[in-house]
């Protein structure tokens, strides 16, 4: 239960845009709805605030990073000749290393201000994430998205 609250989290803050180039209208936490439906006090979107501009930089890098290593593979890839399969392993791991790394950070800030919201908070947002999912399913011509054939009781 635990697992698929913070699954549903990851989820919601994906949703409403915690990516490392969010602008201000991406910051759930100061926008009014949000603060309101979520009943979030100022000290909790204060440090909602403080976890996500400590994270910010951190993301930056390590998407250049990605970018870096994504450039590298692909150069390798369009060679003339293919290169030793060895070449391409190291290649992999790099990216895969990268894109990893990035994953984690984003994972890690979001369970960090998943511990800022209450258990109550935590349940609205699931459930603001569980509608958003539900809608943007039609929107995609009525495809449930992957995971989301399970019945709500379990």
């Amino acid at each position: 239960m635990t697992s698929r609250l913070l699954v549903a989290f990851v989820g919601a803050a994906l949703l409403f845009g915690m990516t490392s180039s969010a602008s201000a209208q991406s910051k759930w936490w100061s926008a009014e709805r949000h603060r309101r439906e979520l009943a979030l006090t100022a000290e909790q979107s204060q440090r909602l605030e403080q976890i996500y501009q400590a994270t910010v930089p951190k993301l930056r890098s390590a998407k250049k990073e990605l970018d870096r290593q994504e450039l590298q593979f692909s150069e390798l890839m369009k060679r003339d000749s293919p290169p030793p399969e060895n070449e391409v392993m190291a290649a992999i791991e790099r990216l895969e290393a990268a894109r990893s790394g990035l994953g984690r950070l984003r994972t890690l800030m979001l369970y960090q201000m998943r511990r800022v919201l209450t258990p109550e908070q935590r349940a609205k947002l699931e459930a603001e994430h569980q509608q958003n999912e539900r809608d943007h399913s039609r929107n995609r011509g009525g495809r449930p998205p992957l995971g989301d054939d399970r019945p709500a009781s379990r």
